[in-house]
C-alpha cells in the first residue's frame, strides 16, 4: 500500500477560478493586441477600448475570488512526495503574484482612463466617472497600469524557466510546479507576449514565433520525460476536489491544518522562503520597470516645462512655411505601417488636449526644440532648444534616425525604432506637414515624387 498522501488539496472552484482565469486573459490578451494595432481615429478602436475593459473587469471579479479561495486553502501545505520543496515554494510565490496584479490592473486602468477624461464602457455598457480629470492620475495610473503586463510576464518567463529546469532535473514540470489552470495561464502570458512581439509589424511572423515557443516546450518536455522515464510521477491527486471530507469542508479531501499534520512532508528550507519573494519582487521590480525602458515615459511629470498665461498646450504662432508634396502609394505604406505609431505618443492638431507622452505637434516645423507649452521635456532637449536647435527638415530627419544620437540624453524613443532610410523619413515628414502645419503654412507642390521620378525615366 503506498504511503503517499496528497499534500496540496484544492476546492472544486479554485480548480476552474484557475481556468476560467487562464481563458480569460487569453481573451484580454487578444483584445489588447488588437486594440493596440488599430488607428486610434477608427471606432473599432473605442469598441476594442470597451471591451479590454469589461475582460479586465472580469479578470479582476476572477482573481478577487481566487484569492479567497487561497486565504482559505493554500496555508499549511506541503509539496508532494517527490516535489523538491523549493520548487513548490516558487510555484505558490509566482501564482499569488500574479493574482495580485491582476487584481491591481483593473483598478490602475479605471484611473488612466478617468484621468484622461475618457467615457469608459464595460463592452456596451456605460461607465460614469468617479473621479475627474487629471493628468497626474492618468500618468501614474496609466505607466503602472502598462507595467502590470509586464510583471505578469516576467513572473510567467520565471516560472515557466523553473518548470524547465525542474523537468529536465527532477521530471517534474509546469504542472507540478503550479496547479493546471494556473500552468495553462502562465502558457497564455508568456505566448501572447510571443506573439505580439513577433506581429509589431505586421501579423505574419505571429503563428511561425508562436510554433517554435510551443516546439521549444516540447523539446523540453520530451528531454525530460526521456532522462526520467520510468519514475513515478509524484501524487497531484490533491489537485482534483472530491466530496465526503469533513463537514466543514465539504469540497475538500482534509482540511489544511490537518493535512499538514497527517503528511508529515518537509515544507521549503529558510533559505527558500526568503529566495522565492525576494526573486519575484525583483521580477516585478523589473516588470515595473518596463514602460520606462520601452517608451522613455515616467509615472509622474518630470523635467522642465515651457509655462505661458493661457492653458494652450501647442504652439500658437506659425514659424515657417512647408512643401506638401502629393500622397504616393509609398507614403501610404509608410501611415499605415510605421507613421501610426506617432500619434499613440503624440496629438497633432491645435485645440487637442488629450494627453500624451508626447508633446502636442501643432505648426512644429521652424519651433526652438522643447518648448511646447505644459509639456515636461527632459533636460538634454530643452538645453538643446536654447542652444538654438530648430524643427526643420533636415533636423527632424536626423532625430527620428536615432534620437539619442542626435540629442543624447533624450527621452524621445521612435516606437517602431529607429528610422535611418532616407526615403521614409521623407514620407513621414511629408505626412508630419500635411498633419501639424496650418493650411496657410502650406504650399502644396503638385507631382508626387515617384510621379517625377516615373516622369524623368520616361524622358
Amino acid at each position: 500500500m503506498s504511503t503517499r498522501t496528497p499534500t496540496a488539496v484544492r476546492s472544486r472552484a479554485s480548480l476552474v477560478l484557475d481556468w476560467l482565469l487562464a481563458t480569460a486573459y487569453l481573451a484580454h490578451s487578444w483584445v489588447t493586441i488588437v486594440k493596440a494595432r488599430t488607428d486610434r481615429a477608427l471606432p473599432l478602436r473605442d469598441e476594442l477600448r470597451g471591451w479590454h475593459f469589461l475582460v479586465g473587469a472580469v479578470l479582476f471579479a476572477l482573481a478577487a475570488w481566487r484569492l479567497w479561495c487561497w486565504w482559505r486553502e493554500e496555508r499549511g501545505l506541503r509539496p508532494g512526495t517527490g516535489v523538491p520543496p523549493g520548487f513548490w515554494l516558487w510555484g505558490r510565490t509566482v501564482a499569488l503574484g500574479i493574482l495580485l496584479i491582476l487584481v491591481s490592473a483593473p483598478v490602475l486602468g479605471l484611473g488612466w482612463g478617468w484621468g484622461e477624461g475618457m467615457r469608459l464602457h464595460l463592452g456596451p455598457i456605460p461607465l460614469p466617472p468617479l473621479v475627474g480629470e487629471s493628468r497626474g492620475l492618468w500618468q501614474f495610473s496609466g505607466y503602472f497600469h502598462s507595467s502590470a503586463g509586464f510583471m505578469i510576464t516576467l513572473l510567467a518567463l520565471g516560472a515557466l524557466l523553473v518548470a524547465g529546469w525542474g523537468k529536465l532535473v527532477h521530471g517534474h514540470g509546469l504542472f507540478v510546479l503550479l496547479p493546471p489552470g494556473l500552468a495553462a495561464f502562465v502558457l497564455v502570458a508568456v505566448g501572447a507576449t510571443v506573439y505580439a512581439l513577433a506581429t509589431f509589424g505586421g501579423p505574419e511572423p505571429g503563428l511561425p514565433a508562436l510554433g517554435l515557443f510551443g516546439g521549444l516546450i516540447g523539446v523540453v518536455w520530451l528531454a525530460g520525460a526521456l532522462l526520467h522515464r520510468g519514475r513515478r510521477a509524484p501524487d497531484i491527486a490533491a489537485q482534483l476536489p472530491r466530496r465526503g471530507g469533513p463537514s466543514d469542508f465539504p469540497d475538500r479531501l482534509v482540511p489544511p491544518a490537518l493535512e499538514q499534520r497527517e503528511t508529515g512532508a518537509p515544507g521549503p528550507g529558510a533559505v527558500a522562503r526568503v529566495l522565492a519573494p525576494v526573486a519575484a519582487v525583483a521580477l516585478i521590480t523589473l516588470g515595473a520597470l518596463g514602460p520606462y525602458q520601452q517608451f522613455r515615459v515616467t509615472p509622474w511629470p518630470r523635467g522642465e516645462v515651457v509655462q505661458v498665461e493661457d492653458d494652450r498646450v501647442w504652439h500658437a504662432e506659425v514659424q515657417m512655411r512647408v512643401q506638401v508634396m502629393p500622397e504616393s502609394a509609398f507614403e501610404r505604406q509608410v501611415r499605415d505601417e510605421l507613421y501610426k505609431w506617432c500619434t499613440f505618443c503624440h496629438t497633432v492638431s491645435a485645440g487637442d488636449r488629450r494627453f500624451k507622452v508626447g508633446p502636442n505637434l501643432h505648426a512644429i516645423f521652424g519651433q526652438q526644440a522643447g518648448t511646447v507649452p505644459g509639456f515636461h521635456y527632459s533636460a538634454a532637449l530643452a538645453r538643446a532648444g536654447r542652444e538654438g536647435l530648430v524643427w526643420t527638415d533636415e533636423t527632424l530627419a536626423a532625430y527620428i534616425a536615432d534620437p539619442q544620437r542626435f540629442v543624447p540624453g533624450t527621452s524621445m524613443i521612435v516606437s517602431s525604432g529607429p528610422i535611418p532610410d532616407p526615403a521614409v523619413q521623407a514620407a513621414i515628414l511629408n505626412i508630419l506637414k500635411r498633419d501639424t502645419m496650418p493650411p496657410e503654412a502650406i504650399e502644396r507642390v503638385r507631382q508626387a515624387p515617384d510621379a517625377a521620378e516615373d516622369q524623368s525615366s520616361a524622358d
